[in-house]
This record gives C-alpha cells, sequence and structure tokens, in this order.
C-alpha cells in the first residue's frame, strides 16, 4: 500500500524567501493570528509565536527609531499588540503616529504634556522615511519653496532635549512610574507650550532627519518668504545669509517651477 506524504517547503534559498514573506504577510496585516499555511509543516504554536516576533519587531524598531516614551508607559506591549489586531503594520513610519492615537485616551495627560513629547518622538521616526532628492536652486533669479517632505510643525520646544534623557530601554513599573513623574515637573502648568520648529526629513548626510527650532523671527520671515514666492537673492536677504546656507545645505528648499 503506498505510503501518504505531506508536502512541505524544504529549507532552500528560495523556501526561505517564501516562508519569510507568508510571516511578514499574516504578521503585519491587521487581525488575529491565522492557521500556518498547509506549505509549511509548522505546529500551530510555533507559528503563533513567529508570528508575534514579527510583530514584536516593529515595536522593537519604533523605540530604537525614536519613540522612547513607549519604555516608560505601562502596559505599552500588550497596547501595541491589541494596536496591530486592528491595523496594519506594513508601513513602519505611520506606525507610530496611529498606535499613539489609539493609546493616549486611555492615559492621564494624554492630551496634554504627555502628547506634546510623544508629538516629537513620532515626528523624530516620520523624519526617518527617504525622501526624493530636492530640486537645488540655479540662478539668483530662481524662485524658491519648502522641498518635500520639509514643513513648519508646532512642538514644545522643551521636548526637544527631553527626549536624549529618556531611556534606551523598558524600565521596571516602579521605575517607569518614578521617571513619568520626573517628567512631569518639566511642565509646571501642566500644559505645552507650542512654537514653530523646522522639520526636515533624513537627506544627503542627515538621513535621520531633523527638527530645527526657529527664532520667532527667522520662522515669520522663512513663512513669509515661501509663501509669498521669493526668489533666492529675496528670500537670503529676508532670512539672513548664514541661515539661508545652512538650509540649503541640508537640502530643505528646492526650486519651485512656476
Amino acid at each position: 500500500m503506498p505510503s501518504t506524504t505531506k508536502q512541505t517547503v524544504k529549507s532552500s534559498p528560495g523556501a526561505i524567501e517564501l516562508m519569510a514573506a507568508a510571516i511578514d504577510d499574516a504578521a503585519l496585516s491587521a487581525g488575529q493570528f491565522s492557521d500556518p499555511p498547509p506549505l509549511f509543516s509548522l505546529p500551530r504554536s510555533t507559528w503563533h509565536a513567529i508570528l508575534r516576533s514579527r510583530r514584536m519587531r516593529i515595536f522593537d524598531w519604533l523605540v530604537d527609531a525614536g519613540f522612547r516614551l513607549l519604555n516608560l508607559l505601562p502596559d505599552a506591549t500588550s497596547s501595541f499588540l491589541a494596536f496591530a489586531e486592528r491595523s496594519e503594520l506594513h508601513h513602519k513610519y505611520s506606525v507610530a503616529r496611529n498606535l499613539w492615537q489609539s493609546m493616549r485616551k486611555d492615559l492621564a495627560n494624554g492630551d496634554g504634556w504627555l502628547n506634546a513629547i510623544a508629538e516629537t518622538e513620532i515626528l523624530l521616526i516620520e523624519l526617518r522615511e527617504s525622501r526624493s532628492f530636492s530640486r537645488m536652486p540655479l540662478s539668483e533669479s530662481d524662485v524658491v519653496t519648502l522641498s518635500s517632505g520639509v514643513r513648519l510643525v508646532k512642538l514644545d520646544p522643551r521636548t526637544l532635549g527631553l527626549h536624549d534623557t529618556l531611556p534606551e530601554f523598558s524600565l521596571p513599573t516602579p521605575a517607569a512610574a518614578a521617571r513619568l513623574s520626573q517628567l512631569r515637573l518639566q511642565f509646571p502648568d501642566g500644559s505645552p507650550v507650542l512654537q514653530s520648529i523646522l522639520a526636515v526629513p533624513g537627506y544627503g548626510d542627515e538621513p535621520e532627519g531633523r527638527l530645527i527650532q526657529l527664532e520667532d523671527t527667522l520662522t515669520a520671515a522663512l513663512s513669509t518668504g515661501i509663501d509669498g514666492g521669493l526668489s533666492i537673492a529675496r528670500l537670503r536677504d529676508a532670512i539672513g545669509v548664514e541661515n539661508f546656507n545652512n538650509l540649503n545645505e541640508l537640502g530643505a528648499l528646492s526650486r519651485c517651477d512656476i
């Protein structure tokens, strides 16, 4: 009597790529974990462990990329896994903002100073997404505008320095609570004080992007100059030679064809 064998994926480069694609599709798509595909001879528990590990790699990337506040928030891991059942994770640069929107309603001060810190860290992640090279201005008469992805945003400047003080790894619950209490003291009025910050996505020698605090006079001049469609010469006069050169070196300015 002929024996019956189950067809499984053999361990070959092509099979490994096939399994990796199946893992990504199942783990990064919204919903509860599915059963393993028939092509892969894996116990259900093993398959689910693999998918959970893949989802958690996104969480770890969020922290490493800048969302360190997650290391201090209670049940952040559980909140992330619950979020992953409702929302897909394929575009990792958008996960941080969507995750925070799902979390903050359940957090004290989620709309106040805690939200101000989160907003800064979320932007640090979003600015890592690569952008196209800017169309560099060529002549003094060229009209300039902000490059693709470069924009003025409203942040509390205090959060720019606080980011570097947040832990890079998760803390025990008591230590995390104590650190949150310390952060609260940085906002004695309880509410953020927003100012204009220039958000510059990764470009050239600055692949991680930058958040640049601007003086009020420079913000006003830059906003007026860009909105007014100024030439290189006139924008440089409006914001100053040094500021113009710094922005140009960062790839923050592009030629605008009108």
